[in-house]
């Protein structure tokens, strides 16, 4: 693990590809972590459940849930980054598009407000340093970035391709990223750490922030269902 990120740290990044599972479970060692149920009011936090490193690996491109029927064993991010503290697990990884996109653009965050801005009196986010992570990948004919298909038949086409480049741009924790001076440069204003992550995240990857979310991606995994079982039936 490099030594500025620490157990207990919280990444944040963008996801496009399961070799964004394999980049961090290499260098970083870390906790995944999945959404499975968004807050219903301001003053509640977003759910989500630690899952092992195969199970981050073999989800990604799924079909994107956050309504679990069953949340037990699920917890706030502040919970599980001081549990990763606690025990020395590890930084901990969170996607917040809470889906792979095909590596052109950031969909909007799942629920930003609960998994980034609820206060929790129990672990204070200020014990927290964030860093955000950009991954784009750079190809010749096919693309490392994943969205749905058979994952097999994706790692065949990569692995043939001569070259592929993954480039991971990263923004170490700085508190003053999450501060901005007024205009009258007399003091600073908290601005929201969902939004400055947001922000970061757009830097670092340099790609477009569109108004499409997970929701977006739910119909498009339907509309290709829809669309391969009329190849079958044809």
């Amino acid at each position: 693990m490099h030594e500025d990120i620490k157990a207990g740290d919280l990444i944040v990044a963008n996801h496009s590809s399961y070799i964004d599972i394999l980049h961090l479970f290499t260098f970083y060692s870390p906790v995944f972590v999945e959404i499975v149920r968004v807050s219903n009011n301001d003053n509640q936090p977003a759910l989500l459940r630690i899952i092992p490193f195969h199970h981050a690996l073999f989800k990604t491109g799924e079909y994107p849930q956050t309504g679990a029927s069953d949340p037990n064993g699920s917890m706030s991010l502040t919970q599980i980054c001081k549990l990763a503290k606690k025990n020395h697990w590890g930084p901990v990884v969170i996607f917040p598009e809470g889906t792979t996109t095909n590596g052109r653009a950031l969909l909007q965050f799942v629920d930003p407000h609960g998994l980034f801005d609820v206060h929790d009196p129990n672990f204070s986010w200020d014990r927290i340093r964030i860093h955000v992570f950009g991954f784009r990948y750079i190809y010749l004919d096919y693309s490392p970035t994943y969205t749905v298909g058979g994952k097999l038949s994706h790692l065949i086409g990569l692995a043939a391709q001569y070259v592929n480049t993954l480039s991971v741009n990263i923004c170490r924790y700085n508190p003053s990223n999450f501060q901005e001076t007024n205009r009258d440069n007399k003091g600073t204003q908290q601005v929201t750490r969902s939004e400055a992550i947001r922000k970061l995240l757009v830097q670092v990857t340099q790609l477009k922030q569109t108004s499409l979310g997970i929701k977006d991606k739910r119909d498009f995994f339907d509309a290709w269902a829809a669309k391969m079982e009329q190849r079958t039936n044809n």
